[in-house]
């Protein structure tokens, strides 16, 4: 995964946008996900959103969270996006790394006790 930190989210989010039509290929020698194969008689979810941006990813709810996700045939995740806070982004092959990423970022950060 990757975590960008930025200066203005309004920029940053229109940047995104635009770099969507050739992310799954820069980022490639970096990330490549092979999910298993589905089960046959499995069908892909079917996306009945509207496309706003004609790019690969769509408008997908991950964990709560507002994301653009690119996915697979098989409906598959193979790569997302989605703010964490307003300077914060996240890149990440799958929602179960985002789910993780959640976790330790709420969780507090233990801190040793001197002389213990």
């Amino acid at each position: 995964f990757l975590l960008l930190q930025v200066d203005s989210y309004e920029v940053a989010y229109k940047a995104m946008l635009d770099w969507e039509y050739t992310l799954s290929s820069d980022l490639a020698p970096l990330f490549s996900r092979n999910p298993s194969p589905k089960l046959q008689g499995t069908a892909a979810p079917a996306s009945s959103t509207p496309q706003f941006l004609q790019t690969s990813f769509v408008d997908k709810v991950v964990e709560n969270r507002d994301t653009r996700s690119y996915l697979n045939s098989a409906g598959d995740i193979l790569l997302l996006w989605t703010f964490l806070g307003r300077n914060t982004i996240l890149i990440a092959t799958n929602e179960y790394t985002l789910r993780e990423v959640l976790s330790r970022m709420s969780s507090a950060p233990i801190v040793p006790i001197p002389g213990k």
